[in-house]
């Protein structure tokens, strides 16, 4: 299984044969039959591509979502069943896969200098494990979670790592 469609269901990658210029390759959802074609002309470039196309979605709900606030924050968590949940950058080789992580809340950000964005990250972390707001129904924030940052119209993401954050870049 390489990942899943916008319905929820698993999406594995076919391809069919065109008449003049080659194989077509295809993500195709195994439960809504929805099939997403790929310009890719074999199956590794297909997959990568299939994974690029995940991971961007992955960014514009995030983008989506912060767009009515000048300033604010996003926090991006695994599913409880993902086997990479709660592991280090390091445990993971540094290999962080943005399709694999569901939105899970937002909120707006009052004072932002980013210059000094590691307290706000700090102060992020203890309000989602202390004292979670009325309308936070994740769990609570931790290690291999991903937290947006949105400044003006840029947005930078941050993993929470063993000890303290990690710019992804």
């Amino acid at each position: 299984m390489l990942n899943t469609c916008k319905c929820g269901g698993e999406v594995h990658l076919d391809y069919l044969q065109g008449d003049y210029t080659g194989q077509y390759w295809y993500a195709i959802c195994n439960d809504c039959s929805a099939e997403y074609p790929l310009k890719s002309n074999n199956r590794i470039d297909a997959e990568r591509e299939w994974n690029n196309c995940i991971e961007a979605d992955t960014k514009q709900t995030v983008t989506s979502a912060l767009s009515p606030y000048t300033n604010a924050y996003a926090v991006l968590q695994l599913p409880i069943e993902n086997g990479k949940i709660f592991m280090g950058y390091n445990d993971i080789h540094g290999i962080i896969d943005f399709q694999d992580y569901t939105l899970v809340y937002t909120g707006a950000l009052e004072k932002l200098n980013p210059e000094n964005i590691y307290p706000i990250l700090d102060n992020i972390f203890e309000k989602l494990n202390i004292a979670h707001p009325t309308d936070y129904h994740a769990r609570s924030l931790s290690v291999s979670d991903i937290v947006a940052i949105k400044h003006q119209n840029t947005i930078s993401y941050y993993f929470c790592d063993q000890a303290g954050w990690r710019l992804i870049k």
